[in-house]
């Protein structure tokens, strides 16, 4: 109930993330993608759109979420990036019933497009929902190679580069092809 990155928000992340030191954990997840099984309305990394086209990347969220985390809960032993989400696989069983569900209410991506993810519109001064390319299609490996050299160079900066990892936050499986487009990332 409070504005998406607010100080109030970061106040409750912080409590949030002090309640769960005392579990031991020290799990983190950063979703690179909207709308997921997680909850999460916005992707922590923007992509910024640049007048040519392209995109540039603003890691100023999920640098003061990893900030955070480390003051509260200590060095992360596994930094999880969520890259896929069950709305990126084709309409069949249970789970697309559910899923469904969320896409009529105006929440979660649409069946069978790309990822959904945050973009920044420096000029506007304004974040809007954008759909990028199926991992599938050729263009994607221009559009996440070099986020993902930037995550590991900004990861291997904090001394994690070896807690980083891909995840999703669903028991629904990418398709064979998706899997192998992160393995080539």
């Amino acid at each position: 109930g409070v504005p998406l990155w607010s100080q109030r928000h970061w106040d409750l992340i912080t409590a949030s993330f002090r309640l769960i030191r005392e579990s031991g954990s020290r799990v983190v997840y950063v979703p690179l993608i909207c709308e997921t099984n997680f909850g999460n309305e916005e992707s922590m990394v923007r992509w910024v759109k640049r007048p040519d086209g392209t995109y540039g990347h603003d890691f100023s969220i999920m640098e003061r979420y990893l900030d955070i985390a480390e003051k509260e809960l200590g060095k992360p032993l596994l930094v999880v990036f969520c890259v896929w989400d069950v709305y990126m696989s084709e309409k069949s069983g249970r789970a697309s019933e559910w899923h469904a569900l969320r896409e009529q209410s105006g929440r979660g991506g649409i069946y069978e497009q790309g990822p959904v993810v945050t973009a920044w519109d420096p000029v506007e001064k304004k974040t809007e929902r954008t759909v990028l390319p199926r991992y599938t299609q050729p263009e994607s490996e221009s559009l996440w190679k070099p986020l993902f050299d930037q995550l590991r160079t900004r990861l291997a900066g904090r001394g994690l580069l070896d807690a980083m990892a891909l995840g999703m936050i669903t028991d629904v499986w990418p398709a064979k092809a998706d899997v192998e487009f992160f393995a080539k990332m």
